[in-house]
């Protein structure tokens, strides 16, 4: 496996020991990328099941993560096209950090909404 994209709830199942936890954590051995967005759903998930911010920190910083930051620029790319479904309008649900966050690199996820990525974009689903 080579260098991926997480989505949250890939990221998830490593500290929840879910389903799929075995490839998120060979795909974090060999580097992973997730957009600011995501991991602070990820953190926000986490703290709301009572996970102090000790603890998360001592869970997330040694995955060696790269936190690509969700900037103006990508905000204004992943504008959501006219006609796009409701329940996409969430910021976890932009198509900026879906296809655009790590250009180019597979992606490893559980979120089933990423079943929907373009054509060409390799997708490693966890479960």
């Amino acid at each position: 496996m080579r260098r991926t994209v997480l989505d949250a709830a890939a990221l998830l199942a490593l500290p929840q020991q879910e389903a799929g936890a075995n490839v998120v954590a060979q795909a974090v051995q060999h580097g992973t990328v997730i957009c600011a967005v995501n991991l602070a759903e990820v953190v926000g998930k986490l703290a709301d099941e009572g996970v102090p911010a000790n603890v998360l920190e001592q869970i997330l910083d040694p995955l060696d993560i790269e936190v690509v930051p969700f900037d103006t620029r990508l905000a204004n790319r992943g504008a959501p096209p006219p006609g796009d479904p409701p329940e996409r309008a969430g910021a976890g649900r932009s198509r900026v950090h879906r296809p655009r966050t790590g250009a180019g690199l597979p992606r490893v996820g559980a979120d089933r909404s990423w079943q929907d990525l373009p054509h060409g974009v390799e997708l490693y689903m966890i479960r």
